[in-house]
């Protein structure tokens, strides 16, 4: 929602709507987390390819854990994180290291 509040002495505020966005068209961030740059590295050509099977709007974020390291992949590279595309990713890379938030 967007819109703005309306404050006015003795009268209760009031929220004035100006557009209302569906959750489904809100992009989500999908992160893949990797356990060293190693395991990154050994892996990102294969990952990349499917960012591009999966074109879409929703962004896609690499984080490694050893050491700490955070990627975001820009919007043009961005993914239709749907039901497959998980399905997909955590059997490659693992269940607990796909997230969608």
């Amino acid at each position: 929602m967007r819109g703005r509040v309306s404050l006015r002495d003795e009268q209760n505020a009031e929220v004035l709507c100006s557009t209302i966005t569906p959750f489904d068209d809100v992009p989500r961030r999908l992160w893949i987390r990797f356990h060293d740059m190693e395991a990154y590295t050994s892996a990102s050509a294969e990952l990349l390819r499917i960012v591009d099977e999966y074109g879409g709007r929703d962004q896609v974020v690499i984080y490694v854990e050893n050491p700490r390291s955070r990627k975001v992949l820009p919007p043009g590279q961005g993914v239709r994180a749907d039901k497959a595309l998980l399905d997909l990713l955590r059997a490659r890379f693992g269940n607990g290291n796909v997230t969608l938030a």
